[in-house]
């Protein structure tokens, strides 16, 4: 069997963070998400490929143990993260 190419982009912008936003961080994070969806070697299937926003820490690594739970030796898992660390309030 081939392997199976995911993704899980996480986007953050911080639209509460009163030291600044990062709106530039969603656009990345949604470019991402186009680059892979028009390859076509290797395949990005559209469901394949998960985007979030704006989660905080826990919630990120909900969503990498959901979307990678099924992943194989052989698979491809991509985590791409644009945004930065803050450790006083919880984002990553």
């Amino acid at each position: 069997m081939p392997p199976q190419y995911r993704a899980l982009i996480v986007g953050q912008s911080y639209p509460t963070w009163s030291s600044g936003q990062l709106p530039g961080c969603l656009n990345d994070a949604q470019g991402m998400k186009a680059m892979l969806g028009s390859m076509t070697n290797p395949k990005y299937r559209p469901y394949d490929v998960k985007l979030r926003t704006n989660l905080t820490s826990a919630q990120i690594l909900n969503e990498i143990n959901y979307c990678f739970q099924r992943a194989k030796a052989d698979d491809v898992s991509l985590f791409y993260y644009s945004g930065h660390g803050v450790a006083t309030s919880g984002w990553l």
